[in-house]
């Protein structure tokens, strides 16, 4: 009896692992079919393999060159606004960009570089009637775009919105426009910008005597950024915008080595000019701003080429060369890829489109600078 019983056991005892045996041969047999047919539809679906690996790797496609996009990129656009040709009513002429430049600040390399905007660009501008009502885009000069605001924040936001679609989308954080007439100010916060003078301003001012270095007076400073009429060389206004940008290039070194003695200038700063300003940004975070950029390093400027020219209405243009400003956005905001991979860009950026919405406001834009004062945007405040 106790052998048959064994016997009994040890055969359900061989039964059960046959089973078991059996069993885990099926859950093999599953998973690998599973990995099969998995392994079958990575094989043949290679789009998809293709974007998958694109979004790990962040390849772009920007105006025809793979790139990657640069990480903790913070960009700045910086105005001066002319206000003293504004002539109209609600959000018509609120005031013309007289200087336009992007900082754009790389957080991860600290470093940051400047990218001075011409003001007779023809870009994409968007209008709004007397009563602010949007009445599409128009090609035209990009000096315009702060102009057909309420000349506060909407214009401001027009005006970033106008450049970032200029620059084929590129994301533009925060803004600064200060009034131009705050130009003595600024000459006293940096303690009297020290130029060298290039140009024949004897006929306005024979202290500013050509080829001498001179610390300009805060009369001589909005001499030197705005004077324009009754320069013998300056028919394209090409030189003024070069001594505006040789004037913020002193004031701005200026200013970072005061920021560099004193922690509370910057605050003291934002806090002068805060009458004449218009920013989307707080005193603390304009003294992060000032105070940040003392540590990074200054790569210059990035400059977009083009032709200029005059339009129907006689007003001075400027037409940039689209493979120009890819490059320059290349410079600012991305590394360039390996250009054979085979990885599907996850975006695509493209230049001299218009990528916002509305309808076309070609009559509007054209009606509105005619009633201006009868000269070009680049005499508006020129002296």
């Amino acid at each position: 009896m106790k052998r048959s019983a064994l016997s009994s056991r040890g055969s359900k005892g061989k039964g059960s692992i046959v089973l078991l045996v059996l069993a885990l041969l099926v859950v093999a047999v599953g998973i690998y079919a599973t990995q099969k047919a998995d392994r079958t539809q990575i094989v043949y679906d290679e789009e998809a393999l293709a974007k998958e690996a694109a979004a790990l790797s962040e390849v772009e496609d920007v105006g025809g060159i793979l790139c990657t996009p640069k990480k903790n990129i913070r960009s700045y656009l910086i105005m001066g606004i002319d206000n003293t040709a504004a002539q109209g009513d609600g959000y018509v002429l609120g005031g013309q960009c007289d200087v336009l430049e992007l900082l754009v600040v790389d957080h991860t390399n600290m470093t940051y570089q400047l990218l001075p905007i011409n003001r007779n660009t023809i870009c994409d501008v968007r209008w709004f009637d007397v009563n602010g009502e949007d009445q599409g885009t128009s090609r035209i000069q990009i000096a315009y775009a702060h102009a057909v605001g309420d000349g506060g924040t909407v214009s401001c936001e027009n005006a970033v919105a106008a450049v970032s679609n200029y620059l084929g989308g590129m994301e533009i954080a925060h803004y600064i426009a200060l009034d131009i007439a705050a130009i003595p100010k600024i000459n006293q916060l940096a303690g009297g910008v020290t130029v060298t003078i290039e140009d024949d301003f004897s006929n306005i001012d024979p202290l500013l005597v050509k080829g001498e270095t001179i610390t300009l007076s805060d009369a001589q400073a909005e001499t030197f950024v705005r004077s324009r009429m009754g320069m013998a060389d300056d028919d394209t206004n090409e030189a003024r915008m070069r001594r505006q940008q040789v004037y913020l290039d002193a004031m701005r070194a200026q200013m970072l080595d005061k920021a560099r003695e004193d922690a509370a200038y910057a605050l003291n700063v934002y806090d002068t000019l805060l009458p004449d300003m218009v920013t989307n940004m707080n005193g603390k975070a304009f003294s992060r701003l000032i105070n940040g950029l003392t540590e990074c390093e200054n790569l210059g400027s990035v400059t977009i080429e083009g032709s200029i020219g005059i339009d129907d209405l006689g007003y001075a243009t400027f037409e940039a060369d689209r493979d120009s400003v890819r490059d320059a956005v290349i410079e600012l905001y991305y590394y360039k890829a390996e250009q054979s991979t085979t990885h599907v860009p996850v975006r695509e950026v493209r230049f001299g489109e218009d990528t916002s919405s509305g309808e076309s406001g070609e009559e509007a834009a054209d009606s509105n600078k005619r009633e201006t004062d009868g000269n070009p945007p680049e005499d508006d405040g020129g002296r």
